[in-house]
């Protein structure tokens, strides 16, 4: 009988992002060229969502894909409007000068952040009242149960007393 040989794991090479900055790249290089207001407002718009990649540590980044929609929704308006109204450099330029226009872009990446940090405490809330109320169930069924057939079917447990 031959011996078995206890293999090693193959540790497999860690996903690099080449191919998501090369299309990073091929954007920003695409925006420059033909849109540069556009990308002036978006690079400064984006701020927040670049702040919340840089320190979110956790697994799959999860700040950064809450933030990260919501601070692009602040920023497209006033890309959209700056598409609307001719979409010059000077026009990208007052945009930036108006303060309401500061306001929604980094509005909506607090929004994104309040979401982010909230909701787990509204999921643990929810899940919390649906078992209390799943308890609550169970117990009146017991009560039924003993109601209908008796103690000696469906016994009190130790632990029922305590609560």
């Amino acid at each position: 009988m031959a011996q078995s040989r206890s293999r090693k794991p193959v540790l497999k090479p860690a996903k690099t992002g080449t191919p998501g900055l090369v299309a990073l790249i091929a954007i920003v290089v695409g925006l420059g060229a033909f849109l540069p207001a556009a990308l002036l407002l978006l690079s400064v718009g984006l701020i927040p969502s670049a702040t919340a990649f840089i320190t979110d540590r956790g697994s799959g980044r999860p700040l950064f894909w809450t933030v990260l929609p919501l601070n692009l929704a602040g920023v497209l308006i006033y890309v959209v409007s700056l598409w609307h109204n001719g979409g010059g450099l000077v026009e990208a330029i007052r945009l930036l000068e108006t303060p309401l226009a500061w306001l929604v872009m980094y509005a909506a990446a607090g929004a994104g952040t309040v979401l982010h940090f909230a909701m787990p405490t509204v999921v643990t809330a929810i899940i919390k009242d649906r078992l209390n109320r799943r308890r609550l169930n169970q117990e009146r069924l017991i009560d039924s149960m003993r109601a209908e057939w008796g103690v000696e079917v469906c016994p009190p447990d130790a632990a029922e007393d305590r609560h």
